[in-house]
């Protein structure tokens, strides 16, 4: 598939970096919003994007 997409018949380094990502993904840790919310270093971050994200559904900017 990669051959056919960008073209080459070298695509060891593409599939590399997919590999690495994939095991990047793996030993991810995944944490709850109530998590976030308790986690000082992220919490402005998430309320702001909720109170935006909030404010665009209720003002139909995504009608525009």
């Amino acid at each position: 598939a990669f051959q056919t997409f960008l073209g080459k018949d070298d695509v060891s380094h593409e599939v590399e970096e997919v590999l690495a990502e994939s095991r990047v993904q793996r030993n991810t840790k995944l944490v709850s919003v109530l998590q976030l919310l308790r986690t000082r270093a992220v919490r402005w971050q998430v309320i702001t994007v909720v109170v935006t994200m909030g404010s665009y559904q209720l003002c139909g900017l995504n009608a525009v």
